[in-house]
Formats: structure tokens, C-alpha cells, sequence
């Protein structure tokens, strides 16, 4: 039985169309409407392009299987210094008592102004709050603290702790690497996306 269900996960992989990475344009990506989310993710590259003259992002050489969904996000972050963010991801769905306390962080944190890198004090806060009410932590993810943007350590613990969805056991089987080629990938995050106050 263990046989089979492998074959039929390999065979899931093998035919799943990937999410299109190649050329990505930053038009393509859309703004969220209704805040706080859940999102588990991987932010893709800005860089400005001196023959646009304009910022671009780079393209990435894996995609994302389709037996989830997968949202090319736009978030702008950091109150008024509006920082952008792109990312694909998923909306995960939280548990009922940790819905309450990301409103809660929503609402403490919305006109901080807290942009990267963030005060120590800020820090120190924002990791208490996560420690005592969601039973979480950022001790790897802190250094990207903004406001509406709340990062938590992408662990299977946290994961079970914060969300009722269910994930493979190694995140990576979402995604579809081309064959015979080194392809890296960027650490997962885990994010709560708040609304921004500008």
C-alpha cells in the first residue's frame, strides 16, 4: 500500500503543470483585499534593470505543482515607505484561536511605521507576543519584521500549531524542478500579511 501511494504521488509530481515563473512581470501580480492572511510562500527577487530603468524581478527555475493553489501576491509593507513584496504562495487556513491573535498583531502593529531593518525593541515584542499567544517564534525570520509584514519561522511545528490544512511532510514536494539541472531554492517563508497603513 506504502508502494503504491509513493508511485502515485511521483506520478502526481510528473504531471502536474507548474505555475509559470519564467518572465515574470510584476503586473502579474495582484494585490490582496482582506487582511490578516496566512500565507506560505516564497518571495521572488527585485532588482533594478539599468536598460528598463525600471525594477524588475528575477525569474526562478522551479514551479509549483497545481494540486494547490497558488496566488502570485503583491503586499505593500512598512507604512509609508511602501515597500513592495512579491510572492507566490498559498493561503493557508488558520485555526479559529490563532484567526484572534493575528488580528490582534494586525491591529497592534498597523501605523508603526516599522520598516527592515526593524528596532530591537520591536523585535523583542513582536517575538514575546508570538511565543506566549500563538506558541510560535521568528528566531530565524525576525530580521524581516515590517509592518504588515510579520514573519514566523517556517518549521513543520509551527505549521501544525498555526493551521489546519494538510501539508506534505517536506514542503518541497510542491515543487516541480526541471530534470538534469541544479536549481536552488529559496528558503520557504511563513508570513501573517497584515494591512498597511498608507
Amino acid at each position: 500500500m506504502k508502494t503504491l501511494k509513493k508511485i502515485f504521488a511521483y506520478k502526481l509530481r510528473e504531471e502536474a503543470q507548474p505555475c509559470s515563473l519564467q518572465n515574470l512581470k510584476i503586473e502579474d501580480f495582484t494585490y490582496l483585499e482582506k487582511f490578516p492572511v496566512l500565507v506560505l510562500g516564497v518571495e521572488i527577487m527585485q532588482y533594478f534593470d539599468r536598460q528598463k530603468k525600471k525594477m524588475v524581478l528575477k525569474d526562478i527555475e522551479f514551479g509549483f505543482t497545481k494540486n494547490r493553489k497558488w496566488l502570485k501576491i503583491a503586499h505593500q509593507t512598512a507604512g509609508l515607505c511602501c515597500y513592495q513584496h512579491y510572492i507566490i504562495g498559498t493561503l493557508l487556513k488558520p485555526k479559529e484561536e490563532i484567526k484572534r491573535e493575528m488580528q490582534e498583531i494586525n491591529d497592534f502593529w498597523f501605523d508603526s511605521q516599522e520598516h527592515q531593518p526593524a528596532k530591537l525593541v520591536s523585535i523583542k515584542v513582536y517575538q514575546q507576543y508570538l511565543r506566549k499567544w500563538l506558541n510560535v517564534d521568528c528566531n530565524r525570520s525576525y530580521h524581516e519584521l515590517e509592518e504588515a509584514y510579520y514573519p514566523i519561522d517556517c518549521t513543520e511545528e509551527n505549521l501544525k500549531q498555526l493551521c489546519s490544512d494538510k501539508l506534505p511532510k517536506a514542503l518541497d514536494d510542491w515543487l516541480v524542478k526541471p530534470k538534469d539541472k541544479y536549481c536552488y531554492t529559496k528558503n520557504w517563508e511563513l508570513l501573517i500579511l497584515g494591512g498597511n497603513s498608507d
